[in-house]
């Protein structure tokens, strides 16, 4: 399956995931981030239950801490 991942354009030995299964697939701190699927912010309570299917577009967006 084929899905934009944060722009990019990347393949999944799959043809269906989980946004859970795919974010823990890239390593990603699962407590420093947030995630959107075709545009909709999905909260981390359904992430096991958000299907991503070939074609849809998901953005991981993560936090840094910092400042003055």
């Amino acid at each position: 399956m084929q899905i934009k991942l944060n722009g990019e354009l990347r393949e999944i030995d799959v043809d269906q995931t989980t946004l859970f299964d795919l974010i823990s697939l890239y390593h990603i701190k699962k407590e420093a981030i947030i995630a959107e699927v075709n545009e909709v912010i999905v909260k981390k309570e359904e992430w096991s239950d958000c299907t991503i299917k070939d074609g849809d577009t998901v953005e991981l967006i993560t936090f840094m801490g910092g400042g003055r």
